[in-house]
């Protein structure tokens, strides 16, 4: 459906909700770049200038855990890509005929279970 030009460009509450944990990262990430990297390249000076090295660390296994969480649908979604469109389109480039490539594809399934025995 092609917007009008009365309609003003909106973004929906579901893509909000989805940027709100983005936002919590990138807010996160800048707020504790500089104790995490202080408390990464010298941690004795760290701890002599203050900065509390158990709380940085347990901030960044939360901020790291919210990043995965986030990524694990994407990363998914190109691993599934990949199993499905990889082989098939591998084959493909080196036979002629589609009916080559499932033939080589089929091979491709059988050989490891050939290796075994």
């Amino acid at each position: 459906m092609p917007l009008d030009d009365d309609e003003p460009l909106v973004v929906s509450t579901p893509t909000t909700a989805k940027l709100c944990p983005l936002v919590v990262a990138l807010a996160g990430a800048a707020a504790l770049h500089r104790p995490l990297l202080l408390s990464s390249v010298a941690p004795e000076l760290a701890e002599v200038q203050g900065v509390g090295m158990t709380g940085i660390d347990l901030l960044f296994l939360l901020l790291v855990a919210l990043v995965t969480t986030m990524a694990v649908p994407v990363v998914g979604t190109l691993l599934m890509f990949t199993l499905m469109v990889g082989p098939p389109a591998a084959a493909r480039s080196v036979v002629k005929s589609p009916l080559g490539a499932i033939g080589l594809r089929r091979v491709d399934q059988a050989a490891p279970a050939l290796a075994q025995t």
